[in-house]
């Protein structure tokens, strides 16, 4: 018998990646006064760039984005699904520096405190 960590694990990454975007995109964003923008460069499996928006509108995940944004990040795809997961914390990795972010740092601390997702994931 298999639980729910061994069904998430199994998937691969594309499919699971599409899963946290889909969380995000389901949670929208709480809260947002106003627009804000994030570029998830990432490396490794499924590697490119993926632009966040956050408004007062919601949430929206755009895959192949190439522009600016008001905070960009770097990371591999390993680490953006591990944060996701709850198995690395994004302070952590930023410390660590297999994170790296520039631009609005205001932006990315709030970020940063909402890089777990809702709990109605899966």
């Amino acid at each position: 018998m298999t639980n729910e960590t061994d069904q998430v694990e199994m998937l691969d990454h594309a499919a699971r990646l599409q899963q946290v975007v889909d969380a995000f995109v389901a949670h929208g964003a709480p809260g947002a006064s106003g627009t804000t923008t994030y570029l998830f460069a990432l490396s490794g499996q499924e590697s490119g760039n993926y632009l966040l928006t956050l408004s007062p509108e919601g949430a929206k995940w755009e895959a192949g984005y190439e522009g600016d944004a008001d905070v960009s990040i770097r990371l591999s795809t390993d680490d953006f699904l591990a944060i996701a997961d709850g198995k690395l914390d994004g302070r952590l990795a930023i410390a660590g520096e297999r994170i790296e972010i520039s631009g609005d740092l205001a932006a990315a601390a709030a970020m940063i405190s909402q890089l777990s997702p809702p709990e109605d994931l899966d």
